[in-house]
């Protein structure tokens, strides 16, 4: 079977992007000092945006957790230096490439911009070769097999049901958007979360290639 060559991109629409760009940047002090509450709580850490993802040719892609743009801005791994300001202070939120081409974007916490980089094949894919990991440690579902009543046609009997083990995807959490992840933690509706679910059986890199889709 071939590879199938393609990478992930997010279905929202570029003006829903630019509405939820523009929240994020707002907010995005408040985010911040609300880390540790969004780090323990499965909710909040599976919040997704539409600018924050992976989309990578050959390695598979998708939305990037924001639980996990947390962890890797606090390990330095989504870090970079602004093109507007030069400080250090580039919060990468997503990247993508294939084999002779990369880029990388995200927002600058100094000067509140929105940056878009270009970048060498081998800086993406060793952002890819440390983040990916992180996010399968922190899975928001899971799939369990059941047994379930499932319809058959019989030429005798006609529709009969039989007993039949099917494999089907549990959702360990309802993730929040944006908005109502802002609206949150500004105190303005409480919320009873459910504890992260943390693996330490996280999958190998040469796994994780031998998929190739999105997690």
């Amino acid at each position: 079977m071939g590879l199938k060559i393609e990478s992930f991109k997010p279905e929202e629409s570029e003006e829903h992007k630019k509405r939820e760009l523009n929240l994020f940047i707002e907010n995005m002090d408040l985010i911040l000092e609300n880390s540790h509450k969004i780090l323990s709580c499965g909710e909040y850490f599976h919040c997704k945006f539409s600018f924050a993802y992976a989309g990578t040719i050959y390695l598979g892609g998708g939305y990037i957790p924001l639980g996990v743009l947390i962890i890797g801005r606090q390990e330095g791994i989504l870090r970079d230096k602004c093109l507007y300001c030069n400080k250090e202070t580039f919060w990468i939120m997503g990247f993508s490439g294939g084999f002779s081409f990369g880029s990388k974007w995200g927002v600058c916490e100094e000067c509140k911009k929105f940056v878009v980089t270009n970048c060498k094949p081998s800086d993406y894919i060793e952002i890819w070769q440390k983040i990916v990991p992180i996010i399968h440690s922190y899975p928001s579902w899971q799939i369990v097999e059941v047994e379930k009543e499932v319809a058959h046609f019989s030429w005798l009997k006609g529709i009969v049901y039989k007993k039949k083990k099917v494999k089907e995807k549990i959702d360990f959490y309802e993730s929040v958007k944006l908005q109502e992840l802002v609206r949150e933690l500004r105190g303005e509706k409480k919320r009873k979360c459910k504890e992260l679910i943390h693996s330490f059986k996280t999958p190998t890199l040469k796994n994780l290639l031998l998929k190739r889709k999105a997690w």
